[in-house]
């Protein structure tokens, strides 16, 4: 687990990024995909829950 921390003029709040998840990648010749789910450990997270997401990308080659 790592931790990230942002340094701002305005005051002396700490935010973390902590999380946890697991992905899924898959390759061929003509494409590439990724799926990702996280879930933030804390609550200070950009987005103030603790609701899981869900990113992903595909990647067609021609």
């Amino acid at each position: 687990m790592s931790h990230v921390y942002r340094r701002a003029n305005e005051g002396s709040d700490n935010h973390s990024a902590a999380s946890s998840g697991l992905g899924l990648r898959m390759l061929t010749r003509g494409f590439s995909a990724y799926i990702e789910l996280s879930k933030p450990l804390t609550v200070n997270s950009e987005y103030e829950n603790k609701n899981p997401r869900l990113t992903g990308r595909l990647t067609a080659y021609f």
